[in-house]
């Protein structure tokens, strides 16, 4: 069973804050040098091990899932990479904010991204999710597996960030898994929000490299369904099927995160002005880039550079 050894709240001064989270980490929350190898041999019998994933730079990585572990991967950030499960390609294409990759044990997870992937992640026993994934769950729990856009799980991965930010209660992170694991399990048996490593990708990668590549040329202009599809050589209605089967997003909202993506890499030149990277990025107007960022990112465009700048300081 985790056990977390936290200050309790009463005394909000600073310095106990500070002791809380010095707490919290020490106890619970184990950073990551290699992407998913963060559950020493001692923490092993834990229920549920938190853990945390910082790369800012572009990177290839892989990891085989212990035997007896599942792990729960969320996403806080939007982020272009190919991810795939013991060989077989799950998802090429933009990971949206708050989404959860989830992998069974035993098995092998690649990745490949195209910029930093910060991740929270969730090592829980097998036992523990037979226990909460339900009654008759048996067979279903075998293909437990794949990518999962989800608000619900978003919000429940900020709540574990606050908590190790300010403090908890003990036994939190145990009730996080239960929660994560109860949700994912309903998205996974519904076929809600998720597509998995058993499904096929339904259009060709030089298909959507040309695509990418596109967007990459021409993102500061206006771009049509038209457009992408003679760029696939497919017909518009053709193409927004297939390309939403392959990468799980309808073309617009593609062409929405690659905007947005770009205008990351560009609001973190603190000379540039909003309305230069809105315009840069193929938005119209101030107001129009702003609302669009604050719905994928979480955070106002300016809001979200002082706090990166502040970070790099």
């Amino acid at each position: 069973m985790l056990q977390i050894v936290t200050q309790p709240l009463l005394d909000n001064s600073a310095a106990a804050r500070s002791a809380a989270r010095a707490a919290f980490a020490k106890s619970t929350t184990r950073g990551e040098k290699v992407w998913q190898k963060s559950v020493p041999q001692e923490t092993r019998s834990e229920c549920a091990v938190v853990s945390k994933r910082t790369d800012p730079l572009k990177t290839e990585c892989s990891a085989l899932s212990l035997k007896d572990k599942l792990v729960i991967s969320v996403f806080p950030q939007s982020v272009r990479a190919t991810i795939g499960i013991d060989g077989t390609i799950l998802h090429d294409g933009v990971i949206p904010a708050g989404s959860a990759l989830v992998t069974l044990p035993g098995q092998v997870t690649t990745g490949m991204f195209a910029a930093g992937a910060d991740a929270t992640q969730l090592h829980i026993s097998w036992d523990f999710v037979v226990k909460h994934a339900g009654q008759n769950a048996s067979e279903a729990l075998k293909s437990f597996c794949g990518l999962f856009q989800d608000g619900a799980i978003g919000n429940l991965a900020l709540a574990l960030d606050y908590c190790n930010a300010n403090g908890c209660a003990p036994g939190w992170a145990e009730r996080l898994g239960a929660f994560m694991v109860a949700r994912l399990f309903h998205l996974h048996c519904h076929k809600v929000g998720s597509h998995t490593a058993q499904a096929k990708i339904a259009m060709p990668l030089w298909r959507i490299k040309r695509v990418n590549d596109y967007l990459e040329a021409h993102l500061s202009e206006p771009i049509s369904l038209a457009d992408l599809a003679k760029v696939a050589s497919l017909s518009p209605m053709h193409f927004a099927a297939r390309f939403r089967q392959a990468t799980g997003h309808r073309p617009h909202e593609y062409l929405l995160l690659r905007r947005i993506e770009r205008a990351k890499n560009l609001l973190l030149c603190p000379s540039v002005s909003l309305i230069d990277i809105a315009l840069e990025v193929g938005f119209r107007t101030q107001s129009h880039f702003t609302t669009v960022f604050k719905r994928y990112v979480g955070q106002a465009p300016s809001y979200w550079r002082n706090q990166q700048l502040m970070n790099v300081a």
